[in-house]
């Protein structure tokens, strides 16, 4: 179950591009530590490994999202992943 969290915005972030793969028909992106992964048109994550930091438009508690958390989103919430470690997250 994802925690909700107060954070602080971390401007040294790393902003290269996430690995995007699919497996088995669906679609994954690893991200290492720091990584930012800003989707779009994205209805579920799910953590299948490490863990991240999710800010969404709009609301005001961020989420910490581990191994077997799912989170389901909104169109309008534009989502921001933010990698605490490596991590691997499947997509829908």
């Amino acid at each position: 179950m994802a925690r909700l969290m107060k954070r602080t915005p971390n401007h040294n972030a790393r902003t290269e591009a996430p690995i995007a793969l699919p497996v088995n028909d669906a679609p994954l992106v690893i991200l290492n530590k720091g990584q930012l992964w800003n989707p779009q048109a994205v209805r579920a994550v799910n953590v299948s490994e490490g863990s991240v930091w999710v800010t969404l438009k709009g609301d005001a508690q961020d989420y910490v999202l581990g191994p077997g958390d799912t989170l389901t989103l909104e169109a309008e919430t534009a989502p921001v992943f933010e990698a605490l470690s490596r991590a691997t997250l499947h997509f829908e």
